[in-house]
């Protein structure tokens, strides 16, 4: 089996966002006990992800003819000796896709799963997690049964329809792993793990002027065992890095296991492309600044349009 270690590179950040898609291993039926750690996975297929177990069907089968049936997928990896869990924080899996419903497991544990073949959702896996040296095993099982019914209530999914939609089962998205200090912005999960993470748009737009007001907002909370006070911090780059703008919004104290949204807003001059379906691109990053130091960062690219008008910002 593969041995996976993770590392910001230099100087240790107290947040990694890093992808998680290499070194896996993958197979095919419902194999009893291949969560556990222990399992023997050497005569699995070694795959990186994104990676649907029957896509080699893509062009020689019809769709309704596609393979379903269970999926097994194993990673092996060893954490950061000064990030996540170990300087406690947090470690979030961020699993843009698994079709049609997937169980986490770490190190043997269930630790979440989403029944949904279409959105992103995340996996807490904090508690389960072992420091470094210890070798950690993620094990995920996903069934892509094209009649699969919800656990809860039974019902199948109303999109999943064969007539159209190409049943390519597993995990079908890219994964990546988020490592998090104990006073961080949270990721927009909610309907796996209840957070709305960090959210940026602008409004108030003034075509002629190439001028809009753009806004930053994202959840921050607070999981250490002392009050902390942090500024907030925004910057918005072009793309080739430069500072197009900075703003700021008010110096927030949080108690221990607080968690509260903070904002910022500022009007800028944005780029506008005057061309209808393109946009310009830019990176905004908003940071949490303790003793004027940036210690949790999260950087969105996005662009500003008005809709109904035939020229982006």
């Amino acid at each position: 089996a593969s041995l996976l270690a993770l590392s910001a590179g230099g100087a240790l950040a107290q947040r990694l966002d890093a992808p998680f898609n290499d070194g896996l291993r993958m197979t095919t039926g419902d194999l009893k006990g291949a969560e556990a750690p222990a399992f023997d996975d050497a005569a699995w297929k070694p795959v990186t992800l994104p990676r649907a177990f029957n896509e080699d069907e893509a062009f020689s089968r019809d769709i309704h003819e596609h393979s379903t049936g269970i999926t097994w997928y194993r990673k092996r990896f060893v954490l950061p000796a000064s990030q996540g869990p170990a300087v406690g924080g947090r470690a979030i899996i961020d699993f843009e896709g698994v079709r049609q419903a997937g169980d986490v497991y770490v190190n043997g544990v269930r630790a979440g799963g989403h029944e949904n073949g279409a959105t992103a959702f995340g996996v807490d896996a904090t508690k389960l997690l072992k420091p470094a040296p210890f070798e950690n095993v993620i094990a995920v099982r996903v069934d892509n049964d094209w009649k699969y019914k919800e656990r809860a209530t039974g019902s199948g999914f109303q999109w999943n329809n064969n007539n159209f939609n190409v049943n390519y089962g597993g995990i079908h998205r890219a994964v990546r792993l988020h490592l998090t200090g104990g006073l961080h912005q949270t990721l927009p999960l909610y309907s796996s793990l209840g957070t709305t993470g960090v959210y940026i748009w602008a409004e108030d737009f003034d075509i002629k002027g190439r001028a809009a007001t753009v806004h930053a907002e994202s959840e921050v909370r607070n999981e250490t065992d002392r009050p902390r006070t942090f500024g907030y911090r925004v910057t918005v780059r072009d793309v080739e890095g430069k500072a197009v703008g900075e703003f700021a919004g008010p110096t927030v104290t949080l108690a221990p296991g607080e968690t509260r949204v903070v904002s910022a807003k500022q009007r800028l001059t944005v780029r506008n492309v005057g061309i209808v379906g393109y946009g310009y691109l830019y990176a905004v990053g908003a940071a949490v600044v303790e003793d004027g130091k940036a210690v949790d960062e999260v950087t969105t690219r996005t662009w500003f349009r008005q809709a109904g008008l035939g020229q982006g910002m």
